[in-house]
């Protein structure tokens, strides 16, 4: 235990030293890459401001728990052990201690008297013991399966370059923008809620594979907690904002994996209060999908502009003429609809017969918005089929009429089905309300149909609405409230 006295100097010669401008941690790293120059390539791909805003954090933390020393042990012993599994050795913390003296002395100069230093060094001494014994400890708690998986996908072909055009940049997930945070009043220890299992009790800076660990807590980590497979990842229900801000490990893997912000590596957030939260990788199964899941089979909700198209009457078509000549006439008609929905920022998400289903609004790089990029694809497939009529008319003596139903709202879009074939699509009620609309469309003998939902997005203009309709679709209790879109010259002759 501290003297208040020595506590006091402590305290007010650190607050001294850790000025705006980050010289302290700079000099820090100046004096222990000096002292060890072996330790200069655990930093290669690191960057030293962010790392030292770190150590800074980690040194506020243990001041603010050096008068009961008990408090900040757990806090130093796990990163005694995080420091371990990146290759540091506990012989190297007392050249640590020896850069951070030096450093205390560079930036206090004549104020960092023998009496200080004096202190400094034997805080320092229990700090490093903590550390080493933490980095001794083997954490024989963590759960590997048997098999461990190679992470990353090996099962890309030809066939995906359309997806991956929706799938690289378009649907990152940008890392939610966090405050810096202060120490001044964190709590000396706080509960952290496992979700379905039990409430645990963590101490400031701790990570929550640490946590885990302390509380017997089977989590599984199967690259040994250096963040390299995400085998730990956690849904942190509430208190993000409890969670220090990613570092470039923990950043680098979920931009990778297209993680959004409530997605965390328990091997790599560090909690300075409570939160609560459920572990997502439980058997080796999961594992599997963690390891070789990748951004575009992450499942996340976005808002969507969905649309469906098929034939009116295609079945009577198909079975009085030759198979060559249906399916020469199906894609004749796949070619224009995809053109139109190409040109319009659209993706293709399946082919169900004759009919299609079209996302609007993966796509971040578009000025317009779904809707009005779904509307006007719409207004061009229908005009498109005039050619394809005019052939099927002069060759096989039949037309394609088509139903457009158009809805918006939030979907649900990852890879989903067997794992050796998986496709890229959307769930949820705005794509079954889009199916149900464009099954309208076809009963009533309209073109286009659009819900109230699209139509409040669309620009002034944009189109011309027709007939308006309160409808009752399967499995809805409400009724949706649905308007015609009129071709151009449609509603010239209806003015």
């Amino acid at each position: 235990m501290l003297k208040n006295s020595d506590y006091s100097k402590l305290r007010e010669s650190f607050s001294s030293a850790d000025t705006a401008d980050g010289s302290f941690a700079q000099y820090f790293y100046q004096h222990l890459f000096a002292l060890d120059p072996s330790l200069e390539r655990q930093f290669e791909n690191v960057d030293m401001t962010t790392q030292g805003a770190m150590v800074l954090q980690a040194v506020r933390v243990a001041l603010d728990g050096l008068k009961d020393f008990d408090q900040v042990r757990a806090t130093l012993e796990s990163l005694g052990r995080r420091h371990e599994q990146y290759g540091v050795r506990p012989e190297q913390y007392e050249t640590a201690a020896e850069a951070f003296i030096r450093a205390l002395g560079q930036t206090l100069g004549e104020q960092f008297d023998t009496s200080l230093e004096s202190i400094w060094r034997e805080t320092l001494s229990s700090v490093t013991d903590a550390m080493a014994a933490g980095a001794g400890r083997e954490a024989t708690d963590i759960s590997r399966p048997r098999k461990v998986y190679q992470a990353g996908r090996d099962r890309r072909t030809d066939a995906d370059t359309y997806t991956a055009r929706f799938m690289s940049k378009e649907l990152e997930v940008p890392t939610a923008a966090q405050a810096e945070v202060s120490t001044a009043d964190l709590p000396r220890s706080f509960s952290v809620e496992y979700v379905g299992e039990k409430a645990a009790t963590a101490a400031p800076l701790q990570t929550i594979l640490d946590v885990s660990l302390q509380n017997n807590i089977s989590h599984v980590c199967v690259c040994g907690a250096i963040g390299r497979c995400s085998t730990c990842r956690v849904a942190v229900l509430d208190g993000l904002d409890q969670c220090l801000p990613r570092n470039q490990v923990e950043a680098r893997m979920a931009t990778l994996k297209g993680f959004s912000p409530e997605i965390r590596l328990a091997c790599q957030t560090r909690l300075i209060g409570p939160v609560t939260l459920k572990r997502l990788v439980h058997d080796e199964t999961d594992v599997h999908e963690a390891a070789n899941v990748g951004s575009d089979q992450v499942g996340r909700e976005m808002p969507l502009a969905v649309m469906f198209v098929d034939i009116r009457g295609f079945t009577p078509f198909a079975e009085s003429n030759l198979p060559y000549d249906v399916v020469h006439a199906l894609n004749r008609y796949f070619d224009v609809v995809g053109k139109a929905v190409d040109e319009h920022g659209g993706y293709i998400d399946k082919y169900i017969g004759d009919g299609i289903m079209v996302l609007f609004g993966l796509s971040r790089e578009r000025d317009t918005h779904p809707c009005e990029d779904a509307v006007n694809a719409a207004l061009d497939a229908t005009l498109g089929m005039r050619s394809v009529n005019d052939y099927l008319g002069e060759h096989l003596g039949r037309t394609f009429q088509i139903a457009i139903g158009i809805h918006y709202g939030p979907g649900v879009v990852g890879e989903i089905g067997y794992k050796l074939k998986r496709q890229f699509t959307a769930i949820g009620d705005v794509v079954n309300t889009a199916a149900r609309i464009e099954g309208e469309a076809k009963r009533q003998n309209i073109g286009l149909l659009i819900t109230d939902e699209v139509l409040r997005e669309l620009p002034p203009n944009l189109c011309s609405t027709g007939r308006s309709m309160q409808l009752t679709l399967r499995g809805k209790s409400d009724t949706k409230t649905a308007y015609e879109i009129l071709l151009p010259e449609d509603a010239a002759k209806g003015s």
